[in-house]
This record gives C-alpha cells, sequence and structure tokens, in this order.
C-alpha cells in the first residue's frame, strides 16, 4: 500500500515521503479500530497493529531509503 501512495501523483515528491507514511499508518488504524466494532465481528488486536506498522517501516525503508543511498554511492 505504501509503494501504491508513493508512486501516486497525489504527494510531492519529497525526500523522506512522510505525509505518505502518516496516511498509510492511520488506515491502518482506522481499519484495526473499525474491527473492534460489533458489526464488523473482528477483534481489535494490538499485534496486528504492530505488524502492520513493521511493514510500513520495511517498505518504507526498501522502496525509499535504500534507493536513495544506492544513488549516493
Amino acid at each position: 500500500m505504501f509503494l501504491g501512495w508513493k508512486e501516486s501523483k497525489i504527494f510531492k515528491k519529497d525526500r523522506f515521503y512522510l505525509k505518505c507514511l502518516l496516511i498509510v499508518f492511520l488506515v491502518g488504524l482506522f481499519t484495526e479500530i473499525l474491527q473492534g466494532t460489533r458489526f464488523i465481528k473482528r477483534y481489535f488486536e494490538l499485534a496486528d497493529l504492530l505488524a502492520n506498522s513493521l511493514g510500513i517501516l520495511f517498505s518504507y525503508l526498501i522502496f525509499v531509503l535504500y534507493p536513495l543511498k544506492k544513488n549516493h554511492t
């Protein structure tokens, strides 16, 4: 999901894509909060939120920081 937001034309291409990181995290958080409601019949789990955050972090490292490091060498 982060790569899709990163490649979209919605955000200006700043160096670290912090707005993109924040929006993807908020979408994951909102999804977890909705799972805690009665009409979805699933449970809010902190472990899922942590897994989503780690996935966002790893995709950020792979798709943003690694190409920057590769271009500087």
